[in-house]
């Protein structure tokens, strides 16, 4: 989540140039300057670029990744709607449906998004009526496509997704869940 959560970021690399003015350089190490201190304003510096680099990935349309878990449903035929239906409640999505040979069980593999997956096992039991069972283990991370500060602006956007007070879409609520558990501001 990075800048959005307040995080650090892992895995990205930036390219900054920068030009040393070689006299001002030659007249701090004469000096003496050099060798007591990195100066007065290194702190700033820091600071500074650290703030113009988080900036500028907020302005380039950043994306939450989404921890996935993988699902391993075994089920019978009776409990087949059940299952299914819990899958699609919780934005989840079947892979692989296999049915074993000489009888009515069902293996289905499927992903669950992470922070859909609480009470997932109790509501599979519930709507299969018990016949149904899982086991959950991590699987991967994936890049939520939607964007998580989307604002419709022309009348044919308004139209397709409402006004901005009925709008908030799977991101943005990952993104204000994350942010509210931390204590940070979080628009309304």
């Amino acid at each position: 989540a990075g800048p959005m959560c307040d995080e650090a970021l892992y895995g990205v690399v930036f390219t900054v140039d920068v030009e040393v003015n070689q006299r001002k350089l030659t007249e701090y190490s004469e000096g003496g300057l050099a060798s007591t201190n990195f100066g007065p304003l290194s702190g700033q510096v820091i600071s500074a670029c650290k703030e113009s680099l988080r900036g500028a990935i907020m302005t380039s349309s950043p994306r939450l990744v989404e921890a996935y878990l993988r699902c391993d449903i075994l089920t019978s035929s009776t409990g087949l709607a059940g299952t299914y239906a819990s899958i699609g409640s919780r934005q989840g999505y079947v892979v692989r449906e296999d049915m074993r040979e000489g009888s009515d069980i069902f293996l289905i593999k499927a992903f669950l998004p992470l922070a859909d997956s609480f009470g997932f096992v109790d509501e599979l039991r519930k709507r299969s009526s018990g016949i149904s069972s899982a086991t959950l283990s991590f699987s991967h991370w994936r890049c939520n496509e939607e964007d998580p500060y989307f604002v419709p602006k022309t009348e044919e956007e308004r139209e397709e997704h409402g006004e901005i007070s009925v709008l908030k879409n799977r991101s943005r609520k990952l993104l204000d869940g994350v942010r509210k558990r931390k204590g940070l501001l979080v628009e309304e």
